[in-house]
């Protein structure tokens, strides 16, 4: 029952995959148009380590919104680990919204441990997915480049993370210095 539940509420959430360039009129205006900067924020890791996206500035980073529970989220890891490994100068921060940290751990020991520079982080109480950067869908995810500027908004399992364009567009970004 809780799993059709929960199938239900996934569906519901992901409704249609789009790809936002630009905010949506009646979405909050901080942090999600391109062009802007990148606000501050930082993730609590898994083992409990934080790590600030400052931390990665001269990088183009993958800020992934996800969670364990998120079928299209469950889509796009195995694309997301394919990319990692095919740029390791990549960084991707895919942060977990899920509550409870054992959830995150079986997903991994069931989908594939990530690269090194694939790095999880745990958002239960939503403090920077909400918000700092107002996530309302799952997956959301935002391509920053190397000077830490907003490039794009990804709603929904929209793009193939792991393909020839993907790969092209994100080495683009680390010419942004």
């Amino acid at each position: 029952m809780l799993t059709v539940a929960t199938l239900a509420l996934s569906t519901l959430l992901y409704q249609q995959p789009q790809r936002v360039i630009n905010t949506p009129p009646d979405a909050p205006q901080a942090y999600e148009q391109s062009g802007k900067p990148v606000p501050q924020a930082t993730l609590t890791l898994l083992d409990g380590k934080t790590v600030a996206l400052a931390d990665y500035r001269g990088k183009v980073i993958v800020l992934n919104f996800w969670a364990t529970w998120c079928l299209p989220c469950a889509v796009e890891y195995p694309q997301m680990l394919r990319l990692a490994t095919a740029m390791p100068d990549l960084v991707i921060l895919a942060v977990s919204v899920d509550v409870e940290k054992t959830a995150i751990e079986k997903f991994i020991k069931r989908h594939g441990m990530p690269p090194a520079n694939f790095i999880i982080a745990h958002d239960p109480e939503k403090r920077v997915s909400q918000d700092i950067f107002q996530t309302v869908q799952l997956p959301e995810s935002y391509l920053i480049d190397s000077a830490h500027i907003l490039r794009e908004k990804v709603i929904g399992a929209s793009v193939t993370w792991d393909d020839a364009a993907m790969i092209e567009r994100l080495q683009e970004m680390k010419k942004a210095r």
